[in-house]
């Protein structure tokens, strides 16, 4: 498939502009590596400048990607939007409404313009042993979300699974049936997580505003233990952060060991 890349700098500020472009370059690489793509034009929007609001280099990117469209031999013609992150101090990207723009393929990689911290030391305040803190990135589009350690001592042998469902879903459910589906998902496996230790464990997106992520927490405590634990995110979507910016914790439910959760589910 022959694709088009749009990229996007802020020349007024070098330094963030630099580490945008060279993150936009290489999600584009990538993906021409696993997918085979051909890129064949590449377009450069330089946020800041006068006339940039305009969005001069993305028109000229779908105007582009329309004249490769007209070979009758192009089933499909990629224009890939490399981030929608903000670059520097500038706003977020949202494609403007382009007319005849419509018969094009999107593919949006939405690479952020600062790279993700997979670590952080716990940040203070932490409500409990076990909770979840969001990292809220106003600019960035994406909220990081940390499973931290707030307890004396590491665990290990930790295994979080993670799904999510609309958060009409979520309210109708009750109980039990909150969390009955939540094995049965994503699962990450961390090794062990020190004590005051913080490991990235989710990304919330703010173009996303109807999601509910659920975390199934299972861990071995240092005297050889083996327990599980529940929470979810409903508190930390961007619209709740963006109205309550203090409010970045969830606190996991009380632990319960893991052998009676093994016992409960034969049942």
């Amino acid at each position: 498939m022959k694709a088009i890349a749009y990229y996007r700098s802020r020349p007024s500020e070098p330094g963030a502009s630099n580490v945008a472009l060279e993150r936009q370059r290489a999600a584009v690489q990538r993906m021409v590596d696993d997918d085979g793509l051909d890129v064949v034009g590449e377009y450069v929007e330089r946020e800041g400048e006068a006339g940039s609001e305009r969005h001069p280099a993305y028109i000229a990117a779908i105007e582009a990607a329309l004249v490769l469209k007209e070979d009758p031999a192009m089933l499909d013609v990629a224009l890939i939007i490399a981030s929608h992150a903000a670059i520097g101090s500038g706003e977020p990207f949202n494609e403007p409404a382009v007319e005849g723009a419509n018969g094009l393929f999107y593919v949006v990689l939405g690479e952020p313009s600062v790279p993700h911290a997979t670590e952080i030391p716990i940040p203070v305040n932490a409500p409990s042993h076990l909770c979840l803190y969001a990292d809220l990135r106003r600019k960035q589009l994406d909220t990081l979300i940390y499973l931290c350690n707030a307890g004396p001592t590491a665990i290990t042998d930790v295994e979080v699974a993670i799904d999510n469902i609309s958060m009409s879903q979520f309210f109708s459910l009750v109980g039990d049936e909150r969390w009955a589906k939540v094995d049965r998902t994503e699962e990450k496996r961390l090794g062990a997580v020190s004590a005051g230790g913080c490991v990235q464990v989710n990304t919330l997106y703010h173009r996303v505003w109807d999601e509910v992520y659920r975390y199934r927490l299972r861990f071995t405590d240092s005297e050889g233990r083996h327990w599980v634990t529940d929470c979810h995110d409903m508190t930390l979507s961007v619209c709740e952060l963006m109205e309550n910016p203090d409010e970045v914790w969830v606190a996991f439910a009380p632990a319960r060991p893991a052998d009676e959760e093994t016992r409960n589910a034969s049942a």
